[in-house]
Parts: C-alpha cells; structure tokens; sequence
C-alpha cells in the first residue's frame, strides 16, 4: 500500500470538525484521512476516510467501540493487510457549504461558526517547554501577517490583496491509494 501521508486537507480542516482530539487519534495509530478510498468500489459522499495502523489492537478496538457508542456519524469501519484500519466518518450536514468552500479553496471565506470549531492555538514544545502558537487554520482563516510574510518570502513576489493562504483541493492527492 502507498500512502499519501502528508497533511492533506482532509486531516487540516475535515478531522477537526469531528470533535475528536488529534492526541487521542495519535495515540491508536492515526496516520491520515482522504475523501476517497481508490481501492473500494463504494464511496461514500460527505465523508472521511480515517487511516489508522494501530499498535495495540485491544486498545484500538476498546477506542472504536466507543466512538460507536458516543458518535452518530461513524458510517462504516474496516481492514487492510498489514495491519491498516480505515474508519469512515459522515461529515456534518450543517457545514457543507463550508467544507465546499474548503474543496473550492477558499478558506477565509468560511463561516465563522464552521471556524470556531478549531482552536485558535496550539501548544508546541520548543526546548522541553509547551509553547502556544496560534494555530494553522486559526492563521489561513484569517489571513494573519505573518503567514501572507512567509508565503511572500517563500515564493519571491506580493499575494494579490485576497489571495488564499493554502494549496488548492486536489483529489489526487486526498485519495488513499494501492
């Protein structure tokens, strides 16, 4: 199996809206998510594929039956050789236009109910100490300073006044593939 690992956008902006904490996802073998499985026939629209490689299987299993049991928006789960578990989550009817805006790359066009549901900050540890940062899609949201700076520098030349601050939405690289 190839994996596309990277931070897709699904992982940045699809996951969160979950409202499962990331360390909790991490702690079971989290590894990415897509919109697409490519190696299954059925797709499902509105969802996430969640890609887990477990290291404690009774855990992961303990996790799962959970999310069961407090989630109404778990569609489907199933297996890969090797060891991968795909869990597939419905996302939430009432962001849909959000998450269109999110494929259409246009993020600071969202709403700000759809915003609110990321943290503004995150907590990186810097020399053994938790740092707070403001987060990545607190700073693409909004367009901060210093983001447009890093993409400016980055890239040698000024962004139009409304430029987008992410890569577009390509569905090539949001799919799981063989």
């Amino acid at each position: 199996m190839v994996l596309n690992t990277a931070k897709t956008i699904n992982s940045l902006f699809m996951v969160p809206t979950l409202g499962i904490e990331i360390a909790l996802l991490k702690k079971h073998g989290y590894i990415s998510s897509y919109s697409i499985d490519s190696l299954r026939e059925v797709q499902y629209p509105d969802a996430v594929y969640i890609l887990f490689k477990p290291k404690d299987l009774e855990a992961f299993k303990l996790f799962l039956d959970n999310e069961y049991i407090q989630s109404t928006k778990i569609i489907e789960d199933y297996n890969y050789e090797g060891g991968y578990v795909i869990v597939v989550y419905a996302l939430l009817p009432e962001f849909k236009a959000d998450y269109a805006l999110i494929k259409q790359g246009k993020y600071s066009l969202t709403s700000k109910k759809f915003q609110a549901l990321f943290s503004p900050n995150v907590y990186i540890i810097e020399n053994g100490i938790p740092v707070k940062h403001q987060s990545i899609q607190y700073k693409i949201f909004n367009r901060t300073k210093d983001l447009i700076a890093y993409w400016e520098d980055k890239i040698g030349q000024k962004l139009y006044p409304e430029q987008e601050l992410w890569i577009m939405y390509e569905e090539e690289n949001e799919s799981l593939k063989l």
